[in-house]
């Protein structure tokens, strides 16, 4: 038996695929919403893998010793910037008080010490009989917390300490408060690009 023939003016298309064919109106535009989504994705996974290389560079970075010392005297600055705070906080500490903490995180008048190593220290010994009640790193900046930066040639001329490309000073540590920074219990005004390049920031929890 013979099969039918085409229809007259009509054409049999051999081996084509059915979704070669022009897409829909419809198919089109899921195609399209399909492509911003993958696009969005893959934004998302790149933002997400440069904060992870961001915070392993951090890890892998251990902050320095800060180590300026005015005139000479001990390299205690991290110590000093934590009296300074609890000063702020409405309690007398005395220089002896600020070397006996030093000595648990250094070997030598100029080893210096990490603010988190002091901070640790200050945990363990207290400082002028008080111990906080935890530290952290700063949420925000508020009097109180404490600031690990590197100065530079420029802080030494400056009435108000602002940033500028310079060379070194040296890495610091210093206390925030209200109308400026505490360092070697002096006062000195800061401006916002100061702060901005401040590479650590602590916050103590002092009982009340």
């Amino acid at each position: 038996m013979k099969s039918p023939a085409p229809a007259a003016g009509k054409q049999t298309v051999v081996g084509k695929n059915a979704t070669h064919a022009k897409p829909t109106a419809a198919q089109h535009k899921m195609r399209v919403e399909a492509a911003k989504k993958a696009a969005v994705t893959r934004k998302h996974n790149l933002e997400l893998a440069k904060k992870h290389h961001a915070a392993a560079s951090k890890k892998h970075h251990p902050k320095p010793k800060r180590k300026l010392a005015l005139n000479g005297d001990v390299a205690c600055c991290a110590a000093e910037a934590v009296a300074a705070s609890l000063r702020l906080a409405g309690h007398l500490v005395t220089d002896p008080d600020v070397y006996a903490l030093y000595k648990t995180t250094a070997a030598g008048p100029d080893t210096g010490a990490t603010i988190q190593e002091t901070l640790e220290a200050l945990m363990r010994h207290g400082l002028a009989g008080v111990r906080p009640l935890g530290f952290g790193p700063a949420a925000a900046l508020e009097p109180g917390a404490v600031l690990g930066l590197t100065l530079t040639d420029a802080q030494r001329r400056q009435d108000v300490w602002d940033w500028e490309d310079a060379p070194e000073w040296g890495p610091h540590a210093v206390t925030l408060s209200s109308r400026g920074v505490l360092t070697w219990g002096a006062l000195v005004p800061v401006t916002r690009a100061f702060l901005g390049h401040a590479e650590e920031a602590w916050a103590i929890r002092w009982a009340a």
